[in-house]
């Protein structure tokens, strides 16, 4: 440092620079931090999500009133076709289950006509933000008595907190 004459203190100028680089770096790690933080938050609303959508796909795989000897994931195909929208939606309505839901039942197997098809709760609007889709797999009784692979797929959206 010089003192003295007009010159003024020198080396402050020499320090602004480091300065500089030292806020800079505290900037990026705060952002950093900030934006890992929001991340985590995000996944675990989206894990807990997902875990209300799993335990609706299992109660609607042991209901009673649709499976065959109440076997778990064993449908009668015979209680499910006959039972209506609103009779599913009144089983599983959607204040019980916290947010709005479409379910849909549909055979897999090779020898299976297209017949084996039922859809139950509501349509999901094109913008819904935060969807949840989960596949389960189970098994339909045919009025025949053959057991055809299906899956039961849950498209879910609208939760409440």
């Amino acid at each position: 440092m010089r003192f003295g004459g007009n010159d003024g203190v020198g080396g402050f100028m020499e320090e602004l620079p480091a300065l500089l680089v030292v806020l800079v770096a505290i900037s990026v790690f705060v952002a950093g931090v900030a934006s890992a933080y929001a991340g985590y938050v995000e996944r675990s609303e989206s894990l807990a999500r997902r875990d209300r959508c799993q335990a609706f796909v299992q109660q609607a795989l042991s209901e009673p009133s649709l499976l065959h000897d109440s076997r778990q994931g064993l449908f009668d195909w015979g209680k499910v076709s006959v039972l209506s929208n609103s009779d599913f939606t009144a089983r599983f309505p959607t204040e019980r289950a916290g947010f709005n839901y479409s379910i849909e039942l549909r055979a897999i197997g090779n020898s299976t006509d297209s017949l084996l098809h039922a859809r139950f709760g509501f349509d999901a609007p094109s913008g819904a933000a935060q969807k949840v889709a989960i596949d389960a797999p189970c098994n339909i009784l045919t009025p025949e008595g053959r057991v055809e692979p299906a899956i039961m797929g849950l498209v879910a959206w609208g939760f409440a907190p």
